[in-house]
């Protein structure tokens, strides 16, 4: 099996979780059967998911001195 990594932002992630919810909804168990592992993938790498590096903007503009 290969593995397959992507990045999504939380929202992303958020209503991934919600498109799977109306799957299970509208197709009942055999949806719930693909949809909830997926969701408990989504949810653990959420929980350990790093926050984005924020830039640094103290010398943004500013001309560099030798």
């Amino acid at each position: 099996m290969k593995v397959i990594t992507i990045t999504i932002d939380e929202t992303e992630a958020q209503n991934l979780v919600q498109l799977i919810e109306g799957a299970i909804r509208s197709i009942g168990s055999q949806a719930a059967r693909v949809g909830v592992p997926l969701q408990d993938k989504i949810a653990l790498a959420a929980a350990n998911a790093a926050e984005a590096p924020k830039p640094n903007t103290e010398n943004a503009g500013k001309p560099e001195q030798p």
